[in-house]
């Protein structure tokens, strides 16, 4: 009986998630509640890792005279790059189907504050 609820809860739990992902990819999370509650970040956390980023970017110029690319294992600057792993890893899923650079073009926008970028990467309109 013990290994049968196990194996239930299991198969439940696999089937959740599957469910899960169905819904996202199919668009079917639209308000922001759900989505939070989905992806496992607010607003308020992605705005502050957007002003994370900024401080990296302004880093990254201020030692180089110019924003300097680097592979995600090189180095200090490289390591603290992989914000924007994190920042793309909770960007709402109909914005990342759309042309490839336009979560870049959001992050990059210098008339939005953080709260403002924020609101546009994770919720679509």
């Amino acid at each position: 009986g013990d290994y049968s609820a196990s194996y239930g809860d299991t198969a439940y739990m696999l089937g959740l998630h599957n469910g899960l992902e169905l819904g996202k990819e199919h668009g079917e999370i639209v308000n922001m509640e759900e989505q939070e509650r989905f992806v496992g970040i607010n607003l308020e956390d992605m705005a502050n890792l957007i002003h994370v980023l900024s401080a990296y970017k302004e880093l990254n110029a201020f030692l180089f005279g110019a924003e300097m690319v680097f592979s995600f294992d090189e180095g200090i600057l490289g390591r603290m790059g992989r914000i924007y792993k994190v920042i793309n890893n909770h960007v709402n899923y109909e914005l990342k189907k759309g042309e490839e650079d336009r979560v870049e073009k959001i992050l990059n926008d210098t008339s939005l504050d953080p709260e403002e970028k924020a609101r546009k990467l994770m919720v679509v309109k």
